[in-house]
């Protein structure tokens, strides 16, 4: 680490290794740095310490500390936006209406019968397969036509669909 210029008393003129005043573009690359590259400040400390400015930990700070309390009407006016907006969105849950709380019974009454109707229809395939099964057996032991087949497996399907 370098080593700091020496720390001048108010009264003299003769020391001249003092480090030059930061900028607005040096404040600004502070900042940017702390909150942009998420920069600690000791790190920050160093960094301008080997461009050859020597700006203490606490004068960051203080940069900080007033560029909070110059950025605050305009947070606060943001909020306030954010607030008169008709979308809000929170990581708190929310309290439900009557309305919602009717809406979610609405739809899970109708996956309920959704889920019931598809087990009927799971189950109505499988009997017409095994009724197909079944009757194409008996159809070959019993030598029968093909237009027999197709009647007979009609009306066998009509009687399960009816029950």
């Amino acid at each position: 680490m370098p080593p700091r210029p020496p720390i001048c008393e108010k009264d003299s003129t003769a020391c001249k290794d003092l480090s030059p005043v930061p900028s607005d573009k040096t404040r600004f690359q502070g900042t940017l740095s702390k909150f942009g590259d998420h920069t600690p400040l000791y790190r920050l400390e160093d960094i301008f310490l080997r461009t050859g400015l020597e700006i203490r930990r606490s004068t960051l700070c203080g940069w900080l500390i007033k560029l909070a309390e110059l950025a605050r009407p305009l947070a606060m006016r943001m909020k306030y936006l954010v607030l008169q907006s008709k979308v809000r969105w929170s990581l708190f849950r929310c309290p439900v209406t009557a309305e919602l709380k009717r809406k979610n019974e609405q739809l899970k009454q109708q996956l309920r019968g959704a889920e019931a109707r598809a087990k009927e229809a799971a189950a109505h395939q499988a009997a017409f397969e095994e009724l197909f099964a079944r009757t194409l057996a008996e159809c070959r032991n019993r030598r029968v036509s093909v237009d027999n087949i197709h009647c007979l497996l009609s009306l066998k399907a009509r009687n399960l669909l009816a029950t």
